[in-house]
């Protein structure tokens, strides 16, 4: 059955399906006095997990630009992305292979939005469905994040040298990136 019982403690194999088990446990004593004991043994379903993200871990959302949420779960299933509460079209059962999901939103109206995921895994009668804490966003109008860098990766230039700085936008209204 996959579940065993050796030196006192019991153990259920990796691939054990979650369910009752009944074991039967025999002891002979000195005296070859047998005593026999019924246990039922309940191997419980194994926990999942899940948590979700913006592009460079932004938690804001240019207003009508498209954003790709990313969904990072422990095993194959599906997800379902929530907007305040409420499946984003095309994301109600987005399809997690192994160990992600994603989901296009376009972000319509500014303001603070919440985004949620929950996933279910493909085995959901040996592992527990999980819903990941819920990720803040902050529609903003236009770009949601620069990030700004010198040239080479260095952090100071000597005076007088010319170094090119590189600034990295995370979303823009109008480009596709």
């Amino acid at each position: 059955s996959g579940v065993s019982i050796s030196a006192g403690v019991v153990t259920a194999g990796a691939t054990t399906a979650a369910g009752t088990y009944t074991q039967n446990v025999q002891a002979t004593d000195s005296s070859s006095q047998v005593g026999l004991k019924q246990l039922v043994i309940t191997v419980n379903k194994a926990t999942t997990s899940i948590t979700i993200a913006l592009p460079n871990s932004a938690t804001s959302a240019a207003l009508n630009g498209a954003v790709t949420i990313t969904a990072t779960v422990s095993r194959a299933g599906t997800v379902n992305f929530l907007l305040d509460g409420v499946t984003i079209s095309g994301c109600g059962s987005s399809n997690a292979s192994s160990t992600s999901a994603t989901c296009t939103w376009t972000p319509v109206s500014l303001g603070n939005v919440s985004l949620t995921a929950i996933f279910n895994p493909s085995d959901s009668s040996n592992f527990e469905t999980s819903t990941s804490t819920i990720l803040p966003v902050t529609v903003v109008n236009g770009v949601s994040t620069i990030s700004l860098a010198l040239s080479g990766g260095v952090t100071q230039t000597p005076k007088g040298v010319a170094i090119n700085i590189i600034a990295s936008i995370d979303q823009e209204i109008g480009r596709a990136h």
